[in-house]
C-alpha cells in the first residue's frame, strides 16, 4: 500500500509562473539604453482592477498545451531546481530578463490535475527585474506583451487567471479537484 501511495507523488509536477508587473505609464518607454537599468515594482500587490499595472504575459503555440492562449513567463522546475532558481531561469531563458533571486516572493499556489498528471503551480511575483522583455522563444510564443490588469485578455488560460486573481486577492492556496 505505501509503494503505490509514493508511486502516485511521481507524477506530480511543479511550474514557477512569474508575475512581472510594470506601470502602465511606464510600457513603451525603452530603458535598454542603459543595460544596467533596474525597474523597481511595487512594495505590495496591486488591486485586480487597477489601471496603473501591467502584467507580462505571452501567448502559447507550438506546445500541445492550451496553443492560442495567454499565460505568464514561466515553466516546470528542474530536477533539483527551487522554485525561486526556475522563476530566474524561465525569465531569462523565455523574456531576456534578469532577475535577482532576492526580487521573487511566492504569492499564491494551486493544486491541480491535468489529464493524468498532477500540478503544484506557483505564483510568483517579481519586484525588481532588469532589461525590456523580449521573446527569446518564437517557435513557442507568438505574442509577448504586457496587459493591464484591469483588461487582461479573453484568452487567458484558465488557471493562469485563477492564480492572478488569487494571488492579487490575498489567496495563498486553491485546490481544484476536477481536471482542467
Amino acid at each position: 500500500m505505501a509503494m503505490n501511495k509514493i508511486n502516485s507523488y511521481s507524477k506530480l509536477l511543479g511550474a514557477v509562473h512569474l508575475m512581472i508587473f510594470a506601470p502602465t505609464s511606464s510600457l513603451g518607454r525603452h530603458h535598454n539604453n542603459n543595460p544596467n537599468h533596474k525597474l523597481a515594482l511595487m512594495s505590495k500587490m496591486p488591486n485586480v482592477n487597477s489601471t496603473e499595472w501591467s502584467i507580462l504575459l505571452h501567448k502559447r503555440m507550438n506546445s500541445n498545451f492550451k496553443d492560442g492562449q495567454y499565460g505568464l513567463v514561466g515553466g516546470h522546475l528542474e530536477n533539483g531546481e527551487t522554485i525561486i532558481e526556475a522563476g530566474v531561469r524561465e525569465a531569462k531563458e523565455e523574456a531576456d530578463l534578469i532577475i535577482n533571486h532576492s526580487d521573487l516572493e511566492i504569492i499564491s499556489s494551486i493544486h491541480r490535475h491535468s489529464g493524468d498528471r498532477e500540478y503544484i503551480d506557483f505564483f510568483v511575483r517579481c519586484i525588481h527585474y532588469q532589461g525590456e522583455p523580449h521573446n527569446m522563444e518564437p517557435n513557442k510564443c507568438s505574442d509577448l506583451r504586457f496587459f493591464p490588469l484591469n483588461a487582461l485578455p479573453p484568452s487567458l488560460i484558465d488557471h493562469i487567471h485563477l492564480g492572478i486573481h488569487n494571488s492579487l486577492n490575498g489567496v495563498h492556496f486553491h485546490e481544484i479537484s476536477k481536471t482542467i
